[in-house]
């Protein structure tokens, strides 16, 4: 039900004017500090989790209004909630088809629809200077193993581009993963006017595409 076609195959809801998926923040905490992050520049992180029981009144009345996906993300890293497995439990149980937005330091079986991976780095060097901490060995693994337990779930990273001198060795160390996906997010997607050419970027980004169909432009932020 969360894919790039949702609102194709959810036309009524759009005509209804009834929302389709729903991001939920479960927590202000993160565990990496990347420095274009909004949430981390502008917001202080008070420890504030939602719990379970939150979660799912929450959830319900979103149903309830039409919503069919819900979407574990946040201005902190969803999985550092206490109740994280628990909530993914639940919605797994319920049949409520839900994705996950991560930087997947920590390795959870959970079962969603989408795992995506803010990923950004290619060695623990680039992933210290983009995140903030050294945990790019750690994320390669957890990929790995979530990937060894053979779900159906689409399973991809994401870089946040901030200079096209990143795109190819961030694709190169990590093209072997065994992902569905690897999205690429140009840096206007995140700050509209900080005026910086991106042509470069995208000509990369096409020619990358036109050889490994998972290479993905989103400029979604």
């Amino acid at each position: 039900m969360i894919t790039g076609d949702k609102l194709l195959y959810n036309l009524d809801n759009l005509a209804k004017h009834k929302p389709i998926t729903a991001d939920v923040f479960l927590t202000d905490l993160c565990n990496n500090k990347c420095p274009y992050c909004t949430y981390a520049r502008y917001e202080e992180r008070l420890g504030h989790s939602m719990t379970f029981a939150n979660f799912k009144d929450y959830a319900e009345i979103l149903l309830s209004w039409g919503v069919k996906g819900i979407i574990l993300t946040g201005g902190g890293e969803p999985t550092l909630n206490p109740d994280f497995l628990k909530i993914c439990r639940w919605l797994e149980d319920s049949n409520i088809p839900y994705g996950v937005n991560t930087n997947f330091n920590r390795f959870y079986p959970i079962h969603p629809r989408y795992l995506k991976v803010s990923l950004d780095a290619w060695d623990e060097s680039s992933y210290q200077a983009k995140r903030g901490v050294r945990a790019y060995e750690q994320t390669i693994s957890n990929i790995q193993k979530y990937a060894d337990l053979g779900y159906d779930t689409r399973l991809g990273i994401q870089a946040l581009i901030t200079n096209p001198d990143d795109i190819m060795p961030f694709y190169t160390a990590n093209k072997s993963l065994p992902v569905d996906y690897i999205s690429f997010r140009p840096i206007e997607a995140v700050v509209g006017t900080v005026g910086r050419d991106v042509s470069r970027d995208i000509r990369l980004l096409e020619n990358l595409s036109k050889n490994d169909s998972r290479v993905l432009i989103n400029y979604k932020w």
